[in-house]
């Protein structure tokens, strides 16, 4: 907004307090926030600890549709910020797949215990997390193949040459 009316997309929040807020489990913004990858931005407050905010976390969100619990941050956003017109969303995405994706997700289950839902989100980060780390296999495996090829590509040439050194008279060295 300006300097005189703070926004309140910029207001810092405790992980625990903006979780509740979003409708996520405490431990999905750690590990959003723990990303090698394009990590959730938080701020850090005078005595050191990470706050959020919720401008970071729609800004996060709205890079990375495709992981879990994004969904539940944009509804909780709506239905948090949606009379006050004062306080805009960052852009969303707009590609076509990404917003089939978000779409395609099931909707949050409700009133659940703390524990619960902490366990389903933690659940799914580590279902990210093995897809993730499945693809990085699959090339792994690819690149194998490949450099298994290479080497017996390798192996037969030295065969061959071999064959034509013995072949040549006077080559017994």
């Amino acid at each position: 907004m300006n300097d005189l009316v703070p926004d309140r997309l910029d207001e810092p929040w405790t992980r625990s307090a903006m979780a509740k807020q979003a409708g996520v489990a405490s431990t999905t913004l750690a590990n959003w926030a723990a990303r090698d990858q394009s990590p959730l931005g938080t701020v850090q407050a005078p005595n050191g600890d990470a706050m959020y905010t919720w401008r970071r976390l729609l800004d996060f969100c709205g890079a990375n549709p495709n992981l879990h619990a994004t969904r539940q941050v944009m509804e909780q956003y709506r239905v948090r910020f949606s009379a006050d017109p004062s306080s805009r969303p960052p852009q969303q995405p707009s590609s076509a797949r990404a917003d089939a994706v978000t779409r395609s997700r099931p909707a949050s289950s409700g009133a659940a215990s703390g524990d619960g839902v902490t366990l389903r989100s933690a659940l799914q980060d580590l279902k990210t997390q093995i897809d993730e780390h499945s693809a990085v296999v699959a090339a792994a495996v690819k690149l194998a193949e490949h450099a298994a090829g290479v080497q017996q590509t390798l192996v037969a040439s030295m065969a061959r040459l071999e064959a034509a050194v013995a072949a040549v008279p006077g080559a017994d060295g």
